[in-house]
């Protein structure tokens, strides 16, 4: 199905997961591979709404972890969306969101500082990133990416290259 993906043929990639599913709808292992298939088109909603259906004592911590992940990134497009209507007061309620149901999660508080700065509370966004990023001991290069593009949304070019200086060192 990834590969049919690949090819950009996302009608027989789906096929071939609801194939599995048609002959056993409630196959966990299929509907993951759904969700996978969902996350690789940029599909975050049907991907979430997938994962759903798996039965909580099937998930495994890589069911968790790309329900984090889609999560993520679907909240993000929310506030996007919600900006691009000009619809600013919900968009900056939804960040706030975000936030609460952040925790501790440091990927998942980097995305609030990403809304903060689709806002337009740059300010506020960078200090949230760093928040982000001390949450973690030794930060993956994947957190001091998501950094990156606060910076880079906020304008802060200087703090941006410094950042990427070191990554690539």
């Amino acid at each position: 199905a990834l590969l049919y993906l690949d090819e950009g043929k996302p009608d027989l990639a789906y096929g071939q997961i609801d194939a599995l599913l048609d002959d056993n709808p409630l196959a966990s292992e299929a509907l993951y591979a759904r969700a996978l298939v969902s996350a690789r088109a940029r599909s975050d909603y049907i991907g979430l709404t997938t994962l759903e259906q798996i039965p909580v004592e099937d998930r495994s911590a890589d069911h968790e972890q790309l329900q984090n992940q889609l999560w993520r990134r679907y909240q993000l497009s929310r506030v996007e969306q919600m900006m691009q209507r000009g619809d600013r007061n919900n968009a900056a309620a939804l960040a706030e969101r975000i936030r609460t149901q952040a925790g501790d999660q440091a990927h998942a508080r980097m995305v609030h500082a990403s809304a903060l700065a689709v806002t337009g509370q740059t300010g506020a966004a960078i200090e949230a990133a760093r928040e982000a990023l001390a949450l973690e001991p030794a930060p993956a290069v994947g957190l001091q990416l998501e950094y990156a593009s606060v910076l880079l949304q906020a304008g802060e070019s200087d703090t941006l290259d410094e950042m990427l200086a070191r990554l690539e060192s």
